[in-house]
């Protein structure tokens, strides 16, 4: 996982903590690219439920990061997944294995997950 932090108030809320656990428990490696703004004590809070934190001064930088994190994940041995993601999305609501199980039983390259108004799945390869 690359999750970009790109709230930049300084503060770690605790719905990220939460997303990052419940995505934790069905992968490999976890990276966070965060602002420099972020305290250190939050900081601390991070780098106890993920593998690696990288620090960016430039919030345009934080997005572009995806694509520098991903590289260096893929270089990596054993990595067949990348999952990009963010502090854009709230929850989860529920365990997230259905939504990866899912995942596993297509043959994709990409997949996007977009709840809809009428709540069913959207995909968006």
């Amino acid at each position: 996982v690359v999750y970009v932090l790109s709230r930049t108030n300084g503060r770690l809320d605790g719905y990220v903590l939460t997303a990052l656990r419940a995505l934790r428990a069905h992968v490999k490696t976890v990276t966070v690219i965060a602002t420099t703004r972020l305290g250190e004590q939050d900081l601390d809070r991070l780098r106890g439920e993920v593998d690696r934190v990288v620090l960016r001064a430039d919030d345009e930088a934080l997005h572009r990061s995806y694509a520098v994190e991903a590289a260096r994940m893929g270089a990596a041995s054993g990595v067949s997944e990348i999952i990009l993601t963010g502090d854009g999305w709230f929850g989860p609501v529920t365990d997230l294995e259905q939504i990866f199980a899912e995942a596993d039983r297509r043959d994709l390259d990409a997949w996007e997950l977009v709840e809809s108004p009428q709540g069913a799945r959207d995909e968006f390869p």
